[in-house]
Order: C-alpha cells, then structure tokens, then sequence
C-alpha cells in the first residue's frame, strides 16, 4: 500500500491517481495466480491522448482488445504490485476499471 505522502507527491508529478484493487479469483471462485495473495494492487496515473493514441497503435487500430487493455495499464502504471500488469485477467479488470475515467467533453452537432 502506499503512503499518503507518495500518493500526494504523484499527485504533484501525474495530477489525477488512482488506485485499482483486483481480487486473486475469477468468476467461479479459483484462484488465478496459484498460491498468491488474496488481493493486488496498484496505482496509476491518468490516461491521457498519447497512452490512448500508442495503446490504438499497438493494439493494430483497436483491432485487439487485449492487447489495447494490456498498453493502457501498463503505460499508466505508477507503483504496486506487478502481477495485475502482468497476468491477463487482471489487466483486463484493471483496464476495465481505467477506461471509466477517461475524460471526453461534451460535445453537440447542429447540421445548418
């Protein structure tokens, strides 16, 4: 867990922080990592337009899902622990969760 003072400091470099937990078992009650803690987490900055652009880019225009999943955790991963970074079904909760917090204006057309 970080601190508040870390968490404060990433603040200061990143702006907006979040913290994603991930429960170690999938939707049948088994564990995904074998023998790994009950749960992971880890912290992660803002996804702004240059992750969203390199995570389209990679993932060959948003054609694959996981691996557009896989480059927006891992380019907005601050600190914690590396296995939701690195074990698929915890990169998919993790981006799931990140993609609610990408920020898009309002915006109206009027055909004249």
């Amino acid at each position: 867990m970080a601190t508040k003072e870390q968490i404060q400091e990433w603040k200061k470099s990143y702006g907006e922080v979040y913290e994603i937990t991930v429960q170690n078992e999938d939707q049948n009650g088994n564990e995904i990592v074998k023998s790994g803690k009950k749960e992971y987490t880890s912290y992660h900055k803002k996804i702004g337009r240059r992750t969203l652009s390199l995570a389209a880019q990679k993932s060959g225009g948003l054609s694959d899902p996981i691996k557009f999943n896989e480059t927006i955790v891992i380019s907005s991963f601050i600190e914690g622990d590396v296995e939701i970074k690195a074990t698929d079904e915890f990169i998919n909760a993790a981006a799931e969760q990140l993609q609610e917090f990408i920020k898009q204006a309002e915006a109206k057309i009027k055909k004249l």
